[in-house]
């Protein structure tokens, strides 16, 4: 998962700005995040440290087969 949420949409006439619908799936992982991801955000922007809470490691998917 990243920390920040960010667009490079500008004002291009083939790509949208979806941050509204990124912020609302955020909150529905968790209601904690939106309010997390813009303050990494603008602490980034600001040369700050960002909260990067703790770290996750994925554990591996075993393939089961079937013979």
């Amino acid at each position: 998962m990243v920390q920040v949420v960010a667009s490079d949409a500008h004002t291009l006439k083939n790509r949208g700005f979806a941050m509204t619908k990124a912020y609302e799936v955020l909150n529905e992982m968790n209601s904690k995040y939106p309010e997390r991801f813009a303050t990494n955000a603008r602490d980034l922007l600001n040369g700050e440290q960002i909260d990067i809470g703790g770290i996750e490691i994925p554990r591996k998917q075993r393939k089961h087969w079937l013979f």
